[in-house]
């Protein structure tokens, strides 16, 4: 609803219109009957139904590519003067807009139908099932392996390093294929399976955002520690609250973190190697895979407890990775402190 409401505001059009074609598009792709499992373990088929697996996060993609096509359609074809619907000037110009957009939006509705009942033809399979094998599944397993990971996590915070909000302006891409390996770790986990996914959203936060982008309440330690600078200290104090809640903002820009090439440096390093050792610490099963999505906002510690469905060496790596954390950051932290007295001479 809201990609279609933007979208279509984007091409000059009515933002709601978009966003209900957005949600009838993503109906129409549905398919028409799924297979489901009995309580005997029998198969049954289902007509007119909406499962889990559609609407959480695994049906994201599906509704976001589904959405952007048809939007994109009704917009082209609204603007085209053939496809209007004349209406006495006598009719109000709200009421005339929305008779101008049926007919587009019955073009839109039936390419989309055609296209799902063609590749249930001539493929015997459907477009959530094409859409899951060939554009989901590769990218999950990108973030799966630790070049992945490491790539997105340093992109993120150079964006942060320059007053951008990294994680916001890259969570529409990583965010939807980090759902769905939760939402697949979830799933593994109700059907006593072996958790598939090492790389979820849960583990990015418990692990990557400690305090916020950049692990930040690893500076905010470091600054308790080693500054000596009384705007540092004052401005910590007042934003510590905020980081135990992983919120960063007043410390980015209060101190401030951003365009500052002394902070930038392990604001950028410190998030990598947590994410890096907390990977491998998973990999290894020393730690238990997350399958639990918890809020953001969860503090450190026990954010890595809940994630993780209640295991406590999780935590511990989370004391551990801060502590490792911390001592990157100190040493920038005192060159921030003699840069100080530098200007003060």
């Amino acid at each position: 609803m809201t990609i279609g409401y933007k979208l279509a505001q984007s091409y000059g059009e009515e933002g709601l219109i978009g966003g209900v074609m957005g949600l009838v598009s993503y109906l129409i792709v549905l398919p028409a009957q799924v297979v489901l499992t009995d309580v005997e373990g029998k198969s049954v088929t289902a007509a007119a139904v909406m499962t889990q697996t559609q609407t959480s996060a695994t049906g994201m993609f599906l509704a976001i590519i589904a959405t952007l096509f048809s939007v994109t359609w009704l917009c082209k074809f609204t603007k085209m003067e053939k496809l209007k619907i004349r209406m006495p000037e006598s009719v109000p110009p709200s009421i005339a807009k929305s008779f101008n957009v049926l007919i587009p939006a019955f073009l839109v509705t039936t390419i989309l139908g055609l296209i799902e009942v063609l590749i249930v033809w001539v493929f015997a399979t459907d477009i959530p099932t094409i859409i899951a094998k060939f554009f989901q599944a590769p990218l999950v397993a990108s973030f799966q392996s630790i070049g992945g990971l490491v790539l997105y996590v340093f992109l993120s915070n150079l964006l942060w390093a320059f007053g951008l909000h990294g994680t916001f302006i890259l969570g529409s891409i990583g965010e939807p294929i980090m759902l769905t390996a939760i939402q697949e770790n979830m799933d593994a986990l109700k059907n006593g399976e072996a958790l598939p996914n090492i790389v979820t959203k849960p583990f990015l936060d418990a692990f990557g955002w400690m305090g916020g982008g950049g692990m930040i309440i690893c500076l905010v330690i470091a600054i308790m520690i080693a500054s000596k600078r009384e705007d540092y200290r004052s401005i910590t104090k007042v934003g510590i609250v905020p980081s135990l809640f992983n919120v960063s903002e007043p410390l980015m820009f209060g101190i401030p973190v951003v365009f500052n090439p002394l902070l930038g440096i392990p604001l950028i390093i410190v998030p990598i190697v947590t994410v890096t050792l907390a990977y491998y610490a998973t990999a290894f099963g020393l730690i238990a895979k997350t399958s639990v999505l918890i809020p953001w906002t969860t503090p450190p510690i026990i954010s890595g407890y809940l994630a993780t469905n209640g295991d406590w060496k999780a935590s511990l790596l989370q004391v551990i990775l801060i502590a490792i954390g911390v001592l990157i950051y100190i040493p920038f932290v005192k060159m921030a402190n003699k840069a100080a007295q530098k200007e003060t001479n």
